[in-house]
């Protein structure tokens, strides 16, 4: 039998090693951020940048990260624009702590997963799974969307029982808002009086009885540089937000609007009926007579200026131009709240006295104040 020639033998191929370019994914929602540190951000990363230094086949690209972002979408910045540099080739490796910093939603993230990363070859790393995506045997198959659905169940749960702590906090009489109304200062889930900012608040109120308008009120404030509470100056807006705000009478009104935390806290109104009102919560800055007096001037403006508007609707009936922005109609509300602080003030201002020093009851002072504007109106 003739012997083969060496030179014909094929030897084995040595495949060339592949290095990947890693991008690092961490991922913080609202209620991880009540946590413990181990599952803050940085955390993650420390944990995903010793992951890839101990790799001989990879190199760390770019690092992304979202905070304040539910898993139940994936409609966050830090995640698109990881997507944006794989479809660049900037990255092909995907490295995370766990399956649950990815996302919650099993159907979604086992798409990308399964179908979307394989397809675009995409390598994917989930650390405290175990799992690698170049390796994942087929029992893998099955546990990971076993392991997504729990995320899922488990996201599901947690939004429950936050809204239904939260829904507690408030008929106890707790304060659930970040920010404090102006005039009082946040102490734990209790309102204080701020001494400063209340006595800005009681100008208001009184600037108002006076016959000022939320515009000129605002003007004056910031012509006395009067401070603000996160924001440099005043606007016509935030005086109508504190005149119209009942926490100054003592009382709390909150649970306005449903969040879903699972869709990344999207904000549905509830009707009035359903609101969350506890009475005698915190110490009030505004007497209720005052606070009466002050929406009773607002629904009258309100009156005066649906007129105006009216008026001005028959004047133009055959014009394209939306009533709230014409020209002439902008310029007949301005008059309106520029005229109001010079009509008539000290006989507004001394029947509010009146009324405060007893010597008109408030019916009596509700009808000659009824008078007084009827007059102005017609002059």
């Amino acid at each position: 039998m003739a012997r083969k020639s060496k030179k014909n033998r094929t030897e084995p191929q040595i495949p060339l090693q592949t290095t990947y370019k890693a991008g690092l994914y961490a991922r913080l929602s609202v209620e991880d951020m009540r946590k413990r540190e181990s599952d803050s951000i940085g955390t993650q990363m420390s944990l995903l940048r010793q992951f890839v230094i101990e790799q001989s086949d990879m190199e760390l690209i770019s690092e992304y990260e979202d905070t304040d972002r539910t898993g139940m979408n994936f409609n966050r910045p830090g995640f698109n624009r990881m997507l944006d540099d794989i479809r660049n080739g900037k990255i092909n490796c995907i490295i995370i702590k766990d399956l649950s910093r990815f996302g919650r939603n099993h159907i979604e993230t086992g798409n990308y997963i399964e179908r979307v990363f394989p397809f675009i070859g995409v390598r994917f790393i989930s650390i405290n799974d175990n799992y690698d995506s170049t390796t994942a045997s087929n029992n893998d198959g099955l546990i990971i969307p076993l392991k997504n659905l729990i995320n899922e169940v488990y996201a599901k749960d947690i939004s429950k029982k936050v809204c239904s702590q939260y829904e507690m906090k408030r008929k106890r009489g707790d304060f659930c808002g970040s920010f404090a109304p102006f005039g009082y200062i946040k102490d734990g889930n209790a309102l204080v009086i701020d001494e400063v900012a209340s006595e800005v608040v009681r100008r208001i109120f009184r600037l108002v009885i006076e016959g000022y308008s939320d515009l000129a009120i605002a003007r004056i404030l910031n012509d006395e540089e009067v401070p603000k509470h996160r924001s440099k100056r005043w606007y016509k807006s935030a005086i109508k937000r504190i005149t119209e705000n009942t926490a100054y009478l003592g009382r709390l009104e909150q649970g306005k609007y449903k969040t879903d935390l699972m869709n990344g806290g999207i904000r549905v109104n509830k009707s009035p009926e359903l609101w969350v009102v506890v009475n005698g919560t915190h110490p009030p800055i505004i007497d209720h007579d005052a606070f009466e007096a002050v929406r009773e001037i607002r629904q009258e403006r309100k009156k005066q200026y649906n007129e105006v508007i009216a008026k001005a609707r028959r004047k133009r009936p055959n014009s394209s131009v939306s009533p709230a922005i014409e020209p002439q109609q902008i310029t007949e509300k301005e008059n309106v709240e520029k005229a109001e602080p010079v009509r008539n003030v000290n006989l507004r201002k001394s029947l509010y006295e009146k009324y405060k020093a007893g010597a008109l009851s408030k019916d009596d002072y509700i009808r000659e104040k009824a008078k007084l504007e009827a007059s102005e109106v017609s002059a």
